[in-house]
């Protein structure tokens, strides 16, 4: 799949693989509306876009004991060591899953980062399990 994508001024394209891994038991969890696309829109426009090359992107639910974990993974730049501390609390995106996060969920949902320059980021969000009926 090619997607364009405008930056600046500038287009780009990116050659980008999606792989979604989702358990056939996850599909009747219930997850947040604008939790997801404003993680996997960073990880393309800040991970992938400036990468060289194929990028992949992954989707993974997963559901542990009575906890939704939510990841999305990608194989781009990563974020450099020094800029780490800094990336949940600058953005407009992240900064609004945080908070859309504790409104929803307080203290029992979380947002995580891991992140290694030249290897990809990993952004891991845990909420409680809802399943619908």
């Amino acid at each position: 799949m090619t997607i364009l994508i405008s930056k600046s001024f500038a287009s780009v394209r990116i050659k980008l693989r999606i792989r979604k891994e989702i358990d056939p038991e996850t599909l009747d969890l219930v997850v947040p509306s604008m939790i997801l696309q404003p993680v996997v829109e960073n990880a393309i426009r800040h991970g992938i876009a400036p990468k060289v090359g194929a990028a992949l992107l992954r989707s993974a639910p997963d559901e542990t004991n009575g906890r939704v974990i939510l990841e999305v993974v990608d194989d781009g730049v990563g974020i450099p060591e020094a800029k780490q501390p800094e990336i949940m609390d600058s953005g407009i995106g992240i900064s609004n899953v945080r908070q859309r996060l504790m409104a929803l969920y307080g203290q029992e949902s979380s947002l995580k980062a891991e992140s290694e320059a030249g290897k990809g980021t990993t952004i891991r969000i845990e909420i409680p399990e809802l399943v619908t009926s």
